[in-house]
């Protein structure tokens, strides 16, 4: 592995990490009123840093399935241990010092949980693709679940789908990824052949040999489509990603409709104190922008054509969704 791939598998791997614990905050601030604005600050210092080690953790066993056939495989699997135990331990001093319920230990026992029957699942299926991005996904949106239980083990119904709504987005943008990535394999491969034709080319111009035999346009062709062969399977990949993105995209438009009436329906949720701002800034910014990235994506399955712009609506469609919390609740 180069340099440059080892500089953005840490900086993915640090990126991921810190959105984890920044749902942690987002996760407390959901269910803030249920605690005082001293515990309040405790659980956000001791959560945020029992977070990051629990994110960490998820993403070793992403690297884990990644490379389970080299003989790394084992102590990335170790070290993923490692790092779920000192996130547990944190969340324990917390618990002890602070007098928190016991019952905080179930999200934890739940994420330990779905690292490890998840990565089990995996290996045993042949299913690390789905599963690798499920896992992606699930170590930082599980953040907002942890830092709600902090304050409030038994947390409202909007909390969950806030979850699934973050969830949703992240896998959409994982399979654009995707894309793009199988879509770059592409370009390199035509890159090579055109290099490739320049050279027989140049070859063909240097010998004058007759004892050389260059070669035929014939035996050219069937070189070249050697090298080509899997272009067209890549893009039936691309499409095939690219419908998965926009039916997350989909369900992520449906859960934000799915919160606001629960918000309004439901007198359970004292917490939200402005319904309406949620309604507006869903209706203003949010479902434009997941409504543009659909459109966009769908273009894309049409036309063949990577969608460039589709990912970044996706971004501010998740950072609108956050807006929408700090500005409603």
């Amino acid at each position: 592995m180069n340099k440059k791939k080892i500089g953005n598998a840490l900086r993915d791997f640090w990126k991921t990490s810190i959105k984890g614990m920044i749902f942690v905050v987002f996760g407390l601030y959901l269910t803030r009123f249920n605690v005082g604005m001293g515990r309040y600050e405790t659980n956000i210092l001791f959560g945020t840093t029992a977070y990051l080690f629990l994110a960490r953790s998820g993403l070793l066993m992403v690297k884990y399935l990644q490379n389970s056939d080299e003989k790394t495989s084992l102590h990335t699997f170790i070290m993923s241990i490692i790092m779920y135990a000192i996130g547990f331990t944190v969340t324990l001093i917390n618990m002890a010092v602070f007098n928190l319920d016991i019952l905080i230990l179930i999200p934890l026992i739940v994420i330990g949980g779905l690292w490890i029957g998840l990565s089990l699942f995996a290996s045993k299926k042949d299913k690390s693709e789905i599963v690798i991005k499920i896992l992606m996904c699930l170590s930082f949106s599980l953040g907002l679940i942890y830092g709600a239980s902090l304050n409030l083990v038994i947390f409202p119904i909007y909390v969950l789908l806030f979850f699934f709504t973050f969830f949703f987005l992240q896998l959409s943008r994982e399979y654009i990824k995707d894309v793009r990535y199988l879509e770059g394999i592409v370009k390199e491969k035509k890159h090579r052949i055109k290099k490739l034709r320049k050279r027989i080319k140049n070859l063909r111009k240097r010998i004058g040999s007759k004892k050389y035999q260059a070669p035929t346009k014939y035996k050219i062709k069937k070189n070249l489509k050697k090298r080509s062969v899997n272009i067209p399977l890549t893009n039936a990949q691309s499409k095939d990603l690219l419908k998965k993105s926009m039916f997350s995209q989909i369900i992520a438009i449906a859960l934000a409709g799915g919160i606001h009436l629960t918000l309004v329906l439901t007198v359970l949720f004292k917490g939200i104190a402005y319904p309406r701002a949620f309604l507006f800034f869903m209706i203003i910014i949010y479902i434009p922008l997941l409504g543009s990235a659909c459109l966009l994506t769908q273009g894309s399955i049409s036309n063949s054509k990577i969608p460039k712009k589709a990912g970044l609506l996706v971004s501010f469609g998740m950072l609108a969704m956050l807006m929408a919390i700090l500005l409603s609740v």
